[in-house]
């Protein structure tokens, strides 16, 4: 599971990111029950309302604070594709411009935030003045927070000026986890101004990965250019080795493992006059407490040295990675401890106001804001009509 780790991390560094916007209209969704996952206070228009597996809410979002593809490419790129078949020939790298991100579009330090939501089964049903509902629901997210100093180092590289300096990554600390929600909600319309709603979520934890800290000094030698590196990290996981029991290990994939949690949803609606209605609510409220099948490491001072590889006399290249990796594994991974430990959910503040321009139009405006534990904040916002 370690070389599958650190093969996967060098995968990561080599691909690229796609821009994309995260997708806030399911908000003003109201008349669908889905809505209230972002607002407990909101419930469907419909007295009952049921979703099963393929037939529900799957959720997928995407978003960094740093650039989009094209970002990477000079403005003298057109974007077609060189035939070389047909005698056209060029150095791609020209049309490469990774100057266009540090100057001026990453800040110091940087997030890529990817989110899947897929209910399993959902429920709500209201009569009256209330509703009650019941959720479960897959969910998955990976988030990576990097330092501005990664990209200049993939725009100058460790030849050139750097020679014989020390180049220094620090606060790279990507995170993964998955884990099942079961929510049970209610929602109450106190009077004609106002409606109230929370979710209570029970949370089991099926894995999780997380390096909490990180710092890599990176030198090449001006005569030799071999590579030394050092530095120190922490690293903790849970539930990511394979039981050695197929059975049992679908078994507490299917019905949970022992690491549980809670979290909870509060929102609520004031309708100000028949055409003003302003709304707000605090979701993921909670944490999970990893305790099955953890792996954890907290390495300092490590040291790896690289002296390149010798084409000519050795053509076994699979070999040879595999021999990095060894090491890679005997320098970092190394005297692992099974202590439980904590992983916050990333809460979310949602405050809208919607206005009714006709009896079918509707102009509505969202501001949210997520926190994160490494003090990271992200906020943003929008407009919206709808017809």
């Amino acid at each position: 599971m370690r070389k599958l780790f650190i093969y996967a991390l060098l995968w990561v560094s080599s691909i690229g990111y796609i821009s994309a916007q995260q997708d806030f209209n399911l908000y003003n969704m109201t008349n669908i029950h889905q809505s209230s996952y972002l607002n407990p206070a909101f419930s469907s228009s419909s007295r009952f309302s049921i979703g099963l597996p393929g037939l529900s809410s799957n959720y997928l979002s995407y978003n960094n604070n740093g650039f989009a593809a094209n970002d990477f490419l000079s403005s003298g790129y057109d974007g077609k594709i060189l035939s070389f078949r047909n005698g056209l020939s060029t150095d791609f790298t020209e049309f490469l411009n990774p100057a266009g991100i540090t100057e001026g579009l990453l800040d110091n330090n940087n997030y890529v935030f990817v989110d899947g939501h897929f209910d399993v089964f959902s429920i709500q049903y209201a009569r009256g003045k209330h509703a009650i509902g019941f959720n479960i629901t897959e969910k998955v997210n990976g988030t990576v927070f990097y330092p501005k100093s990664l990209f200049e180092l993939l725009e100058s590289g460790n030849g050139g000026d750097n020679l014989g300096e020390v180049i220094t990554i620090s606060d790279f600390t990507p995170s993964v986890s998955h884990y099942r929600e079961f929510g049970f909600s209610y929602a109450i319309d106190l009077n004609s101004k106002w409606s109230f709603g929370t979710r209570v979520k029970l949370l089991s934890g099926i894995s999780n990965a997380v390096v909490e800290s990180s710092t890599l000094n990176w030198t090449t030698d001006s005569l030799d250019y071999s590579w030394d590196m050092d530095g120190d990290f922490t690293y903790m996981s849970s539930g990511l080795g394979m039981d050695t029991d197929p059975f049992s290990d679908v078994q507490s994939y299917l019905f949970g493992k022992s690491n549980k949690g809670l979290a909870f949803d509060l929102g609520a609606v004031y309708r100000l006059n028949e055409k003003i209605t302003l709304s707000a609510s605090v979701t993921d409220l909670g944490y999970i407490n990893w305790k099955e099948a953890n792996e954890n490491y907290q390495v300092e001072g490590f040291n790896l040295n690289f002296d390149g590889f010798d084409f000519y006399n050795n053509s076994d290249t699979i070999s040879y990675f595999d021999d990095i990796v060894d090491q890679i594994e005997d320098e970092l991974f190394v005297d692992p401890t099974t202590e439980s430990y904590r992983t916050k959910l990333a809460p979310r503040v949602m405050v809208g106001g919607n206005y009714q321009v006709t009896d079918r139009l509707t102009a509505a405006m969202l501001l949210y804001g997520q926190f994160y534990e490494n003090n990271v904040n992200r906020f943003g916002g929008s407009l919206s009509a709808s017809y």
